[in-house]
């Protein structure tokens, strides 16, 4: 058990190995399973003008911001270099809910809602639907409230 314990703490202190963290100077304050490709890999585009979660392809990418994002199309792509800003991703991609009550925890990337132009994310898992609660306390109330942590956090 003892040998466990120190390969899990030598495996998690290995430089370039990024879990749910950011690596240093690179998209900081995003939830980052794969070192710099946020969202897990899914189409930030197509979340807002399909109003679905797709899983994008390697090979067909942009970087913006030090974040390599990928796309399920070239339209897709060609759309979001065209205008990066017009497809936020809401508190780097953490779950919506979690900064809402002052903290980061992991989200699905399709678990999500689009509105007011953002890009919200949440954990669903079979112990909590973030996102149903999230919907239950009010978007706009939780919205505000997370903002105000996620400045904090950021600034």
């Amino acid at each position: 058990m003892k040998h466990i314990l120190v390969l899990v703490t030598l495996l998690t202190a290995l430089p370039g190995c990024c879990s749910g963290r950011s690596p240093a100077g690179v998209g900081a304050h995003y939830d980052l399973e794969d070192c710099n490709v946020a969202l897990e890999g899914y189409d930030p585009v197509a979340y807002f003008s399909e109003g679905a979660a797709r899983e994008g392809s390697a090979g067909i990418e942009a970087e913006h911001e030090g974040l390599v994002f990928r796309f399920a199309s070239e339209a897709n792509r060609d759309a979001f270099l065209a205008e990066p800003t017009a497809y936020p991703l809401a508190y780097g991609g953490w779950c919506a809910y979690a900064v809402a009550g002052d903290g980061t925890f992991d989200a699905d990337p399709e678990s999500f809602l689009v509105r007011e132009g953002r890009l919200f994310l949440f954990h669903d898992s079979i112990f909590f639907d973030a996102k149903k609660a999230w919907l239950e306390g009010g978007h706009k109330s939780l919205a505000r409230s997370a903002d105000v942590h996620w400045h904090e956090m950021t600034h």
